[in-house]
């Protein structure tokens, strides 16, 4: 696991100088670029469009029937949702820097400092036909402080890309987050609340010594409760700043915050 803030060596990203005049040019030495998956959307489309065309060809012949076609129309719809991608994969390119990245879509460009961030969001669907991995939608979204959300969406290496927007973010939030608490100060998390009294989901709170577990699995975030069959849940895309506030509830209950 890699470390983040509460933890010892959490990482300093390092890089090469920018080039001047680049919307960056404030954001200190750049680190990496992500363009477009021009190249992999369009394989993936291919690919999923050939798979569909042959499973609903194969469901007309008299061995066939509807699950075949059922996956056909699935595999077709990848390799359309793949297109679309394609298209929109023209003129994008973001560039991290050491202070933060920038987004370029067509002629227009932005530039985004890791402070101005105020919420990480993260949406991965998979989705499987008969047990077959057919697509999997990865969309991360960072709110700014000005309230503009912004969905990235469609690069190369977007896990990598995420990886180091979730580790920047998380290391410059959780201080913040960790001296509210300290301060009593109720930390909104989703359809959660975290105080020094404990997690609140709407009107109902359990103390700190009442939470048995706190985890996430299959895109779930859950709370287990002491003498409570079952748990409080919440879809991750629901969540801002998942691992941040992770650490920060990890960190409460080992009594290091």
């Amino acid at each position: 696991m890699q470390p983040y803030p509460g933890m010892p060596g959490a990482p300093v990203m390092q890089g090469t100088p920018n080039m001047p005049n680049m919307p960056g040019l404030q954001l200190g030495p750049q680190v990496a670029q992500y363009k477009g998956a021009f190249v992999n959307n369009t394989i993936l489309g291919v690919v999923c469009f050939i798979i569909g065309a042959f499973l609903l060809f194969a469901s007309t012949a008299p061995s066939g029937g509807v699950g075949v076609a059922v996956a056909g129309v699935l595999f077709i719809v990848g390799a359309l949702a793949a297109f679309f991608l394609v298209i929109r994969s023209f003129g994008k390119l973001i560039t991290v820097y050491q202070g933060g990245l920038t987004i370029k879509r067509g002629s227009s460009a932005e530039a985004i400092p890791w402070d101005d961030i105020t919420g990480y969001f993260i949406n991965v669907t998979r989705t499987r036909s008969y047990g077959i991995p057919v697509y999997t939608t990865r969309i991360y979204t960072i709110t700014r402080r000005s309230g503009q959300r912004i969905a990235i969406r469609g690069y190369q290496q977007i896990e990598q890309l995420a990886n180091i927007i979730e580790r920047e973010t998380a290391n410059r939030l959780y201080p913040q987050m960790a001296a509210a608490y300290r301060m009593g100060q109720p930390i909104p998390f989703g359809p959660f609340t975290i105080s020094q009294a404990g997690i609140a989901k709407g009107a109902e709170m359990a103390p700190w010594n009442t939470i048995t577990n706190v985890r996430v699995a299959n895109g779930i975030f859950s709370v287990h409760r002491q003498g409570k069959m079952l748990g409080w849940t919440a879809r991750v895309p629901q969540l801002p700043n998942l691992v941040a506030t992770l650490t920060l509830i990890n960190n409460i209950r080992s009594g290091r915050v």
